[in-house]
Order: C-alpha cells, then sequence, then structure tokens
C-alpha cells in the first residue's frame, strides 16, 4: 500500500462495508483519479461476488 500512496492523487481506503450486504466489507479500495480498485486481502472459496452500483460508468 505504501507504493501505491507515493503515486500522486492515488487515495486508499480500508475495511469499506461493502453495499446491500450486512457481514461482507471491501479490504481496500485505491482510487486513482476517478477509477476504483477493490482489493480483497482475505482468502475467500472460489465463487462470484458482485458489486452493483447505480450510475452511468459504474461496473459490476
Amino acid at each position: 500500500m505504501e507504493l501505491l500512496l507515493r503515486i500522486p492523487g492515488t487515495a486508499v481506503y480500508d475495511g469499506l462495508q461493502f453495499p446491500g450486504h450486512q457481514d461482507a466489507d471491501v479490504d481496500h479500495a485505491v482510487a486513482i483519479g476517478n477509477v476504483v480498485y477493490l482489493l480483497d486481502s482475505k482468502l475467500y472459496r472460489w465463487g462470484q461476488y458482485e458489486w452493483r452500483a447505480s450510475g452511468e460508468k459504474d461496473l459490476t
């Protein structure tokens, strides 16, 4: 994470609650400009995990 913070305009957010699910969280969100990367540092079993957001350019 320290290396990411050296990039100008980068912000890191830790321990965010996952929208719509009481028990899930996003370990780290890294924002660089208008791009956001969600990083998982826990080991979950294989499967499909989705985040559906509302907006014109939001990704799933």
